[in-house]
């Protein structure tokens, strides 16, 4: 989590328990707090949204009716907190396919005979770019010395 709260706007993390601890104030209904409590957890965990209705088998607008006035900054926050925690799974697949690599299975005569662990040169190469952008970055320089001619042409016939 300390990765995740790295990317975030500063106090995100504080500012987001804050939010949940009034979140009953806000909401009268003790089955709707609670939906809207599982809700937010569910988007800072990195859930789908459709997921989360077929789980608690209610629609997108009894859902939506809960969610506006002041619990939408709520919604906000634990969007942001899943697209940070579904960047840093992203980034950690891809250290895992670049440096440890994958276990491919080796076919003979239609019968696995054995395995070969294949790497991603691609990845390991946009890590490096993303990790130190100095020093692996594509770079194109291009320059130009000496006086430019403007030409204009006018009436060729």
């Amino acid at each position: 989590m300390t990765e995740i709260a790295d990317k975030l706007e500063p106090n995100a993390i504080e500012q987001w328990d804050r939010r949940k601890s009034v979140l009953g104030a806000c909401i009268k209904s003790t089955r709707a707090r609670g939906l809207v409590n599982r809700y937010l957890e569910h988007r800072a965990m990195g859930g789908r949204v459709k997921d989360f209705l077929v789980a608690e088998n209610v629609t997108w607008l009894e859902l939506d009716q809960h969610l506006k006035g002041k619990v939408y900054p709520l919604v906000v926050t634990s969007n942001t907190i899943a697209a940070v925690a579904r960047l840093q799974a992203a980034e950690d697949e891809a250290f895992r396919r670049a440096v440890d690599g994958t276990e491919e299975p080796v076919y003979h005569k239609g019968a696995i005979c054995g395995h070969v662990r294949r790497y991603s040169d691609s990845l390991l190469t946009l890590l490096l770019k993303a990790g130190d952008p100095d020093k692996y970055a594509d770079r194109s320089k291009v320059t130009h010395q000496g006086a430019v001619l403007h030409l204009t042409v006018e009436n060729m016939r």
